[in-house]
């Protein structure tokens, strides 16, 4: 991903930039904007990620991991990205084919929110970030096991969320601080929704779902950025 960096500042990226350890740029130092450049070399989350980075404000911290598709497999690696946001909030983007959506997740249990910034949040935002990146390698990084709301993982074709959940820490844990589901069907009501849901998270006082999110509604970004099922697994419907 950088052939044409200094040797030492691939020789860092190789040593930090493993199995999923999400990395800010204090972790990093010098030569942040080039990993950041070569981890969202695709144009359409370059846009988003510089889109939240503007919305959250010089201060917030942010974050990049990597891990590959497929364990001990060097050559598909997946990438993502975490942007700290006013009002509590964690923005996620899976850097991938398909779909493309923005998850929410809070930095801090709502009734101990007291209105702090992102920069602020820096500590509490971190322990989510590496709870969530957790949940991502160990659910093979389908996302429906973290953003399927009960009622819908109580369908007998869940079968094997429910296991997961029950069996997995981290899954659980990403599960009781996600938000809401903003999808880029246009960029301008993804802008309208994303500013409704830091309003909303800001104010809230209980570890309840965002009412405006898609957390139901169903597309084709787990099929396709992850393996396809098998013909006993259902079909992951994912954004």
């Amino acid at each position: 991903m950088l052939p044409d960096a200094p040797y030492d500042l691939r020789q860092r990226a190789g040593s930090l930039l493993v199995d999923g350890q999400p990395i800010s740029a204090e972790e990093f130092g010098d030569g942040w904007p080039t990993i950041e450049s070569a981890v969202l070399s695709e144009p359409t989350f370059a846009a988003s990620y510089r889109a939240l980075r503007e919305r959250a404000g010089a201060e917030a911290p942010s974050w990049l991991a990597l891990a590959p598709r497929r364990p001990a497999s060097a050559d598909d690696q997946m990438a993502w990205f975490f942007v700290a946001l006013p009002g509590n909030l964690l923005a996620f983007e899976l850097v991938s084919a398909g779909a493309h959506a923005t998850y929410l997740f809070r930095a801090l249990p709502a009734a101990r929110y007291a209105g702090e910034g992102p920069a602020q949040l820096r500590g509490p935002a971190m322990a989510v970030v590496e709870q969530v990146s957790e949940a991502l390698v160990d659910a093979r990084f389908l996302r429906e096991p973290i953003h399927l709301p009960a009622e819908r993982l109580s369908d007998a074709r869940y079968l094997r969320y429910r296991l997961a959940i029950a069996a997995l820490p981290s899954l659980a844990a990403a599960r009781q601080r996600f938000v809401g589901r903003l999808i880029h069907r246009d960029e301008a009501g993804w802008a309208a929704a994303l500013d409704e849901a830091i309003r909303w998270s800001g104010s809230a006082r209980e570890d309840v779902r965002w009412p405006g999110g898609a957390a139901g509604s169903d597309d084709d970004e787990d099929q396709q950025s992850t393996d396809r099922p098998s013909a006993d697994q259902p079909a992951d419907e994912d954004t």
